[in-house]
């Protein structure tokens, strides 16, 4: 769980956020969030914990992971298929844009989609919860 703690530290130290996360007090839950065999090629927990701001207060935050399938054969189909990296290109690359597109015309009310906030290239994603 340490390590976990740790690694969450460092994806949310990498985001701006109005105050800065410095440290990660407790991962309370994690949690599936799609029931079994509802997403194929992946698998989806929520994690929630407690950090630390910079000023001195306390925060929950809840994020989606989104983690390459463990079975060796889901995992080759998913690699094969280049899943991961399309995803993440789109996360990354044309979802940031169309943010911009979107702020150019102030249209930024309401974002479609959930911000990704770290990926490791080839087997996982992790998103902001829009369901907090």
């Amino acid at each position: 769980m340490a390590d976990r703690k740790s690694w969450l530290e460092m994806v949310l130290k990498r985001k701006t956020f109005n105050d800065s996360p410095i440290k990660v007090i407790a991962i309370e839950d994690a949690s599936g969030v799609v029931g079994k065999g509802e997403n194929y090629l992946s698998e989806i927990e929520r994690v929630k914990g407690t950090v630390l701001l910079g000023s001195g207060k306390t925060k929950k935050v809840s994020l989606i992971i989104k983690n390459q399938h463990v079975t060796e054969q889901m995992k080759k189909m998913s690699l094969e298929l280049g899943v991961f990296v399309r995803e993440i290109i789109m996360y990354r690359d044309i979802l940031p844009k169309m943010e911009d597109l979107l702020a150019e015309i102030k249209d930024t009310e309401d974002i479609m989609w959930g911000r990704c906030y770290d990926y490791r290239l080839y087997d996982q994603l992790v998103f902001e919860d829009l369901n907090v």
